[in-house]
């Protein structure tokens, strides 16, 4: 219940209960992430905000986007997988949801 062997904290203060000890480990958890807000936006104030995670920069690419109704359905998907990638298959059932 108590991170640091909590037992033998109630037993080292006694005049603290079991309640308060609960109380002061949620007020420290409380003010852990108060101290973790704060310095992440220290951090960020310091430099300027990311607006990408990352950029692909692509050449000689040619996208195709079809619709086919054929392929349209819980079935029809699942046997174009097992079609295109057989060995994979193993893990997709008709049946799986």
């Amino acid at each position: 219940m108590f991170p640091f062997g909590g037992n033998d904290l109630v037993c080292s203060f006694v005049a603290l209960t079991a309640k308060r000890v609960e109380e002061l480990y949620e007020s420290l958890s409380r003010k852990n992430a108060e101290i973790y807000v704060q310095r992440s936006k220290q951090l960020y104030a310091a430099s300027p905000m990311r607006t990408k995670l990352f950029t692909w920069e692509l050449k000689n690419v040619e996208i195709a986007a079809l619709a086919d109704p054929s392929i349209h359905g819980k079935e029809n998907v699942v046997a174009n997988m097992k079609e295109i990638d057989p060995a994979r298959y193993v893990f997709f059932t008709a049946e799986a949801g």
